[in-house]
């Protein structure tokens, strides 16, 4: 690697044979954060753990700033040293940089500085975007507490030619380029409850994990700005896997589906009384209850297509 790596790939002797830059890798999952909530029901399911009936655009932006934030742990120089033959000297990338969160060392204010801390200030109320981005940076499943292990400065000590607090700032540079409306000002915050910060650590896994799927995103061959081919790729993905339904719908035509849409057969009663029930913006739970052979596997189609 020439400079910040996020992902490689090695051969069984632990030779580098290719490499990802980390602002590609972020560029990635911040893509399909975005997606995510763009065009999948995550973003209803959110806005309601949150408290709010929907996300707007500025909202979305914010958060997929802060999953473009998700590998901040990647800069440190034991991390990076994992490229290299010699291994004695390498680190992780959660506990590390979360260590400088809840310490007084010069280092977490160096990070400070490199991170965009003014605007997310004034993201959420109280200390609610700084949270959201622990949850993120904590993504690989397990919550990490800030003081989980002791700061190690030399971590973050500049080695040329890689200065760690120097690519967290060209990456703060970078989010500010890719998500505009996030800087801009907004009347209202994020949510900050912990049901809204829980989901929001499990949007940045699923994120991370399309977004890590080297089919899909291939390692970046130059160190230009990834960020609208990644846009490109995150719907694909989405639509690849199901999770973006909007062919799906578009295919059942501009009506609503009758009976028809899943069997030939005139509907019975139970069919019948699933197909009268209203259908909400929000979703419902309908609970069937009828014997065996009544037909309620159709009554159970017919209602998803509806």
């Amino acid at each position: 690697p020439t400079t910040f790596w996020g992902k490689l790939e090695k051969a069984e002797g632990g030779e580098v044979l290719a490499w990802h830059p980390l602002l590609a890798h972020s560029a990635d999952v911040a893509a399909c954060a975005e997606a995510l909530l763009q065009r999948t029901l995550l973003r209803q399911r959110l806005a309601t753990l949150g408290g709010r009936s929907d996300l707007d655009d500025v909202d979305i932006a914010r958060l997929a700033a802060l999953a473009a934030l998700h590998d901040i742990g990647k800069f440190n120089l034991g991390f990076q040293r994992k490229s290299t033959q010699d291994q004695h000297v390498t680190a992780g990338h959660v506990k590390e940089v979360l260590a400088l969160f809840g310490s007084d060392f010069r280092e977490r204010d160096r990070l400070f500085e490199a991170l965009p801390t003014d605007p997310m200030a004034r993201w959420c109320d109280s200390e609610g975007a700084f949270e959201l981005l622990v949850a993120a940076i904590g993504h690989h499943g397990k919550p990490v507490a800030c003081d989980a292990q002791a700061p190690v400065p030399a971590l973050w000590q500049r080695s040329l030619p890689l200065d760690p607090f120097e690519g967290v700032a060209s990456l703060t540079a970078s989010v500010r380029c890719w998500f505009p409306p996030a800087f801009e000002t907004s009347r209202s915050g994020l949510p900050d409850t912990p049901a809204f910060q829980h989901a929001f650590a499990g949007l940045v896994m699923l994120a991370d994990w399309l977004g890590s799927d080297r089919q899909v995103f291939p390692f970046a061959d130059d160190l230009s700005d990834r960020v609208e081919f990644a846009r490109s790729q995150a719907a694909k993905a989405l639509a690849q896997i199901g999770l973006d339904t909007h062919a799906s719908r578009a295919s059942l035509g501009p009506e609503a589906p009758g009976f028809g849409a899943v069997s030939g057969y005139t509907p019975r009663a139970a069919q019948t009384a699933t197909l009268e029930l209203p259908t909400e913006p929000n979703g419902t739970l309908t609970v069937l209850e009828s014997e065996t052979g009544s037909g309620k596997t159709e009554a159970a189609l017919v209602r998803f297509a509806r």
